[in-house]
């Protein structure tokens, strides 16, 4: 990305992150006595604290008046490896242990798969809320439909936006099928936000049981499930119109202000409903932090709300609250990090901060604070992020007067105070080399083996080693040089690297003819000598892409043995259509992929493919939501609200769909 693009983007953050927007962030125990006035200045990020009512009725109470008053100037959305056993594989994470939810999920034997019906526009479907899907697999690989659930609560069909199973244990997070928005389209378009987490018992497959469903004020995040702890992070924003008579908004900034500081605070809190009907507050006062440190003229009206429920006993559940910005969430099996960007007047002033919340049997407790100049881009940014004992790894960005970018990979250590203590980076005096060349912004970084690894890109796509085994000492070993970007890397093993993006057909650097896109593109690199990446294979598919760029969920990978792996991954292409009735068509395709062979032997081959053909007026197509499972007889392709199965061997017939 251009970071000319950026300048658009970024100017966003002062106004709405993730999780709302106000003003500065400055302590004081009582409410403001004059109106509150935004900041031509922002005070820096700080430690988080527990304060009393006061406070955070302070910060809420200015926050909710100032996104009353104040015009906005810019807004600003910021984008939100699991081993597979010998027979299946699994949705592919970021972290071993720590599970993402996705669309479907498969034990060998029954496929979990949400059917989503609010994209079928030509069915009598799209009158329901969408669907659980339990399907079983038969011994000639066919699948054969158990049960659909529908999930409606109330009266409202729900949009089912992602799953976990666990055991017996079935989650859903959903979203009213009619204002599934994100919150940057809320802030211009005032909905009331609410998300729904269901929990059934699908130990009788058949027939499902709702064992607990919370409604919950606010709009999900990010979430993760941890054997069966599931964490979900969300964002609210109190509505001004629901602390506030209409007749009063309609008066002087005076008048709305004095209602406001007269309304309780229970008013500015989130609240949950359970599957009982009994609606409470979803977070106490006095478990919102807040910054230490705030401005009382200001203040901030958004929350980040972490809520965890044990989904064996669902009964109960826990949440706490910040009320500071955050555009990102990273998780490890030990701890939930929120950070965010804090935007100054100047691209050059720009700061980030990161929370570090530990991860007990009773919950989340917060633990640690960093702050670092720069941002964490607009690509897959949880994947700048890893953990390594009480080490944090980061890679941030910064950029000049004219936003061109430079990169830095920092190193923090939580060494048991509340701050989390830069102890490495990169470049440094000693490794002075940049991290990209001029221009060239971050579009993939990877942590395994004790190394990063970076893609950055601008006209060509340097690949970046870093050694990181002494955590406080990084070095950048090697960099291989190759035409177009990886925008997902994907471990192969401790020798080989598997990166998705695309082709790029660069020109000389004083031609005046324009980059040129190929086409998606899958490469291996052998990175066993890290002085010396080599790229071993790839397979560039002209005229394509594939959704793996943004969501590494869509691509499968399964190891059958030490020197035999395959590999699925799903592209998109418009072709001209043989159609009367559409000027075009969209195809929707599987590739299909094996890596044969070890370290420098290894080679990336073809094996076919399955293709989906429709017109561009038909029912749900995109290949956003593209599944695929791999096994060691063959793949089940899940696209759309269809599942087909083929044979692994080149040339096999498909059966379905189911």
């Amino acid at each position: 990305m251009k970071l000319s693009s950026i300048a658009s983007v970024t100017l966003l953050a002062t106004s709405i992150t993730l999780v709302g927007c106000g003003g500065s962030e400055t302590a004081t125990t009582m409410p403001a006595q004059k109106l509150p006035m935004k900041s031509s200045t922002v005070t820096p990020y700080g430690a988080l604290t527990l304060q009393g009512d006061n406070a955070l009725g302070t910060r809420l109470r200015n926050g909710v008046f100032l996104a009353h008053t104040t015009p906005l100037n810019a807004v600003y959305t910021a984008q939100t490896s699991e081993t597979a056993d010998s027979n299946f594989s699994k949705t592919i994470t970021q972290e071993a242990g720590v599970d993402e939810s996705d669309r479907f999920h498969f034990n060998g034997q029954q496929l979990f798969l949400t059917i989503n019906n609010q994209f079928n526009y030509t069915s009598d479907n799209n009158e329901q809320g969408d669907v659980l899907r339990i399907l079983q697999r038969q011994t000639d690989n066919s699948l054969q439909k158990l049960s659909d659930t529908t999930l409606v609560i109330g009266d409202e069909k729900q949009h089912i936006n992602g799953m976990y199973v666990s055991g017996n244990r079935v989650s859903l997070l959903s979203s009213d099928a009619q204002h599934s928005w994100p919150i940057a389209y809320d802030l211009f378009y005032p909905l009331e936000q609410q998300f729904s987490i269901s929990i059934y018992d699908a130990q009788n497959l058949t027939l499902p049981s709702l064992k607990q469903q919370y409604t919950v004020d606010g709009h999900v995040l990010s979430s993760r499930q941890i054997d069966n702890k599931l964490y979900v992070i969300s964002s609210f924003s109190p509505s001004i119109n629901h602390v506030v008579d209409a007749d009063v908004l309609n008066q002087e900034n005076e008048v709305v202000f004095e209602a406001l500081r007269k309304a309780p605070l229970s008013d500015f809190l989130p609240h949950v409903t359970d599957i009982a009907g009994n609606k409470t507050s979803l977070v106490s006062s006095n478990s919102c932090y807040i910054p230490a440190q705030f401005d009382e003229n200001s203040g901030h009206h958004g929350l980040v709300l972490m809520t965890v429920i044990d989904t064996e006993k669902p009964a109960a559940i826990k949440s706490q609250c910040v009320n500071a910005q955050a555009q990102g969430i990273y998780v490890s099996k030990d701890a939930v990090y929120l950070y965010g960007e804090q935007y100054q007047e100047s691209i050059t002033d720009l700061q980030s901060v990161i929370y570090k919340f530990a991860i007990s049997d009773e919950g989340l407790n917060y633990r640690a604070y960093a702050t670092l100049d720069g941002n964490f881009g607009f690509r897959n940014s949880q994947f700048r992020f890893n953990e390594s004992g009480n080490y944090l790894t980061t890679v941030s960005t910064t950029y000049d007067e004219n936003y061109a970018p430079t990169h830095q990979l920092s190193v923090f250590k939580d060494q048991g105070d509340d701050v989390l203590t830069a102890v490495g980076h990169l470049p440094n005096q000693a490794h002075p080399a940049p991290i990209g060349k001029p221009n060239e912004d971050i579009y993939a970084v990877r942590y395994f083996n004790n190394k990063a690894y970076i893609v950055t890109f601008e006209r060509t796509d340097p690949l970046y080693v870093i050694d990181l085994s002494n955590k406080e000492e990084p070095t950048l070993e090697g960099a291989l040089e190759i035409p177009g970007y990886s925008a997902y890397l994907h471990p192969v093993n401790q020798e080989l690297l598997l990166g998705v993006g695309q082709h790029i057909l660069v020109q000389d650097d004083d031609s005046d003819l324009p980059v040129i896109d190929e086409g998606a593109q899958v490469s291996l690199f052998d990175v066993g000598e890290p002085q010396s990446p080599v790229q071993l294979s790839n397979h560039i598919y002209k005229d394509s892409f594939t959704p793996v760029e943004f969501d590494h969920h869509a691509l499968s990978y399964l190891q059958l043995s030490a020197n035999s792996h395959r590999i699925a991954l799903p592209t998109e292409q418009w072709v001209a259509s043989i159609s009367t009735d559409t000027t075009s068509q969209l195809t929707s395709t599987l590739q299909l992929l094996e890596i044969n062979g070890e370290g420098s032997s290894a080679i990336l081959e073809s094996v076919g493919k399955i293709e989906f053909k429709k017109d561009i007026n038909s029912s749900y197509f995109s290949s956003i939501d593209t599944r695929s499972i791999l096994t060691a007889q063959g793949v089940y392709y899940i696209h759309g609200n269809d599942v087909l199965y083929r044979d692994w061997q080149e040339g096999s017939d498909t059966i379905g769909p189911f």
